[in-house]
Parts: C-alpha cells; sequence; structure tokens
C-alpha cells in the first residue's frame, strides 16, 4: 500500500529519487519548468555528466533518440496525470528563477546528498591532476570537486553523482552537482537541523576551544565560538586527557612536583595516618584542577603542587615541613 506521494512517484519510469523529484517539480504547474524537470530526470539517469555542472549541462543537452521519447513521456504524464500542471497552467512570472525550482527539486529529491565547499586553501586540496576543492558532506566524509567558477562562486551543492575512491587513501569524486542555498535546508527540512556545543582541543594554543554548531545531519552550517561560561563538562575532561598525556611539564614545575612526592613519601613511610600522595592522588587533584581551567596555562597558574599540598591538614603539612 503505497502513500499518496508513493503512488504518483510509481506512474514515472525513473529511480525512487528522480521519480521524488518531479513529484517535486510537479506542485509548481509551470509548463516551463515541467519541461526543463523532465528534461533534467533524463540527463541524471544517463549518468553521463559532460560536467560537473549539471544545470550547465541541461543547458547544453541534446538527447537521442530513446532519450528523447522517455523525456515526451515524462511531460505526458506530468500534464495530465492526477494533479499535474493544474495549480499555474499559465506559469507565474515572479518567484523564483526556473534553476532555482529545479535546484530546489533536487535537494527535496537527494537531501542525504548535500555538501558544502571546504573554506581552508592548503596543500590538501590540491592533488596530482591539478587544483581540486574539497567538499564535506553531509553524510559524514569529503568529496573531491573541480576548482573553478562553480565551487568559487557557490558554497553549498547537491551532489547528484559521485564516483566512489579508487582505494586506500583515495577520496570520491564529485561529477555531478547543483548549487543550492543553505536557508533553503532550513526551510526545507528543519527535522535535520540541531545545534550543538562541542569542545576541541587547539595543539598550537594548548588550550581547549568550544563552539555552538548548527549541524545538517553531519555538516557544519553555522559556528560560533562559546564564553567560558557555556563550557559543556566534556571541556574538562578534554583537558585532563591532553594534559595526561603530555607529562607534567606542560602543567607544572616537573621538579617541584618530584620533590613534593619524594618528601610526602618519605613521611608517609615512616609516620602513622601520613596520607600517601600516590598516582591517583595527583590525577585527581589534577582532575579537580581541569574543572576550572581551559589551558596549560590556566593549570600552570592553577598550581597543582599548591593544590597537593592543601589536600593535607595543618598538622600534616606542619609535619611534612618538620621531618622532610
Amino acid at each position: 500500500d503505497l502513500t499518496p506521494k508513493g503512488r504518483r512517484m510509481a506512474r514515472f519510469p525513473l529511480s525512487p529519487r528522480l521519480a521524488c523529484f518531479l513529484v517535486e517539480m510537479e506542485q509548481t504547474g509551470e509548463p516551463q519548468v515541467l519541461s526543463q524537470a523532465c528534461r533534467l530526470a533524463v540527463l541524471i539517469s544517463e549518468e553521463r555528466p559532460g560536467s560537473e555542472d549539471l544545470l550547465e549541462e541541461l543547458k547544453k543537452y541534446r538527447p537521442d533518440y530513446e532519450s528523447k521519447r522517455l523525456v515526451e513521456q515524462l511531460e505526458g504524464l506530468l500534464k495530465t496525470g492526477a494533479g499535474g500542471g493544474t495549480q499555474n497552467p499559465g506559469g507565474k512570472k515572479d518567484g523564483p528563477s526556473p534553476p532555482e525550482r529545479l535546484a530546489k527539486g533536487l535537494l527535496s529529491a537527494f537531501p542525504d546528498r548535500v555538501a558544502r565547499v571546504r573554506g581552508e586553501d592548503t596543500s590538501q586540496t590540491r592533488n596530482r591532476s591539478g587544483r581540486v576543492r574539497e567538499l564535506l558532506l553531509s553524510m559524514g566524509g569529503m568529496a573531491l570537486a573541480g576548482d573553478g567558477n562553480l565551487t568559487r562562486e557557490n558554497e553549498y551543492f547537491v551532489v547528484v553523482e559521485a564516483q566512489d575512491a579508487a582505494g586506500p587513501g583515495t577520496q570520491a569524486k564529485a561529477r555531478s552537482l547543483c548549487p543550492i542555498r543553505m536557508d533553503w535546508l532550513l526551510d526545507l527540512f528543519p527535522d535535520k537541523l540541531r545545534e550543538e556545543l562541542t569542545c576541541e582541543w587547539n595543539p598550537k594554543a594548548q588550550r581547549v576551544e568550544g563552539f555552538k554548531r548548527l549541524k545538517y545531519d553531519q555538516l557544519v552550517l553555522d559556528e560560533k565560538p562559546i564564553s567560558s561560561g557555556e563550557f559543556p563538562p566534556q571541556a574538562a575532561a578534554l583537558l585532563l586527557k591532553e594534559a595526561l598525556s603530555a607529562g607534567p611539564t606542560a602543567y607544572c614545575d616537573p621538579e617541584e612536583l618530584r620533590s613534593f612526592l619524594d618528601r610526602s613519601r618519605f613521611v608517609s613511610e615512616r609516620t602513622r595516618d601520613f596520607p600517601g600522595m600516590t598516582p591517583a592522588t595527583v590525577e585527581e587533584t589534577l582532575k579537580e584542577l581541569c574543572a576550572g581551567c581551559r589551558s596549560f596555562s590556566d593549570l600552570q597558574s592553577a598550581g597543582l603542587v599548591g593544590a597537593l599540598r592543601a589536600r593535607l591538614s595543618p598538622k600534616d603539612q606542619s609535619l611534612l615541613e618538620k621531618l622532610a
């Protein structure tokens, strides 16, 4: 039992995605747009892109005999099928342009294939075949696209067709792209959007940085740094992890720490009830310091040795000074 939309899609002798595309385009009721949508659906179904710019390819597309018959069949189904071409038979003069309507229709049919051009221009954006741009994919991972006007003048795309990676260490290659706008994602797919607070380690600055991100699936649409009061609990855990990995030199004076631990061990071995300073004690104290710090510099200012000393009672501190 098909849904109403499913029954409308079943009319078309196309893949489900392209049938969905035509059903979306059917809502425009504009003969010119519907005709272009039929040609575009057949062009995509042929999987023979001459360039990455799908809408530019549509302008040059000359279907052969079989493809032309399919275009005519689709046009007939759209114009005479249930609900097809009846909403606005005269066509609109205002509103989005035909290319924008086609792009929105493709987005509706390929909502999981959204991509954004990676902003940084580094050596990683080039390969042996020449200049390329990296596309960050909403489904995760990256694909490569040519570094031309298409990827320079547009930031967001629907990757209609891509060639899988050839082997380990290689990336997928985008073969057919259609530019879209970010605000379409906000309007069409609010359920795919989510805000999240995230923390990352900046190895150069040796600090935890926090960001508030608006994401579409796994694709970051917007990112803003957060204030110190907004940091989530994982910020302290990340700083602790990096501090333990880097070792004492990153967050305190190693000689001062070694001296204090040696003296404490000396006293604990000779005095009953004197608290021992075990590695677990040091880590627990460091963890407590990380809760109020964001960087190695903050930890150094907080003072690990002073915090360890503060765990001793006044009596034990006096005994430490007297015996060691």
